[in-house]
């Protein structure tokens, strides 16, 4: 069995408390920023697709097969969930 100076773990208990709030304030900006990055991928694809929006319609099958991608997962959401 292994033997602890008491001073040592008291020191260090203290420490790792001390930067309890710092991680916690981290660890939201890090949330924060990964929400802001998400919305701004979302607002470049959304106007992306508006602006380029006649030549992917263009292409053949693009839409077809999006639509068909579309029913087929809300068809799996059906037979997992019945709704």
């Amino acid at each position: 069995m292994r033997s602890y100076n008491m001073i040592s773990l008291q020191y260090w208990s203290i420490k790792i408390e001390a930067m309890e709030n710092d991680i916690r304030s981290i660890e939201r900006e890090e949330r924060n920023e990964r929400a802001l990055r998400l919305a701004e991928q979302e607002a470049n694809r959304a106007m992306n697709r508006i602006v380029h929006e006649a030549d992917i319609l263009s292409r053949p099958g693009v839409y077809d097969v999006h639509f068909v991608n579309v029913l087929n997962a809300k068809f799996q959401i059906y037979l997992v969930y019945g709704h």
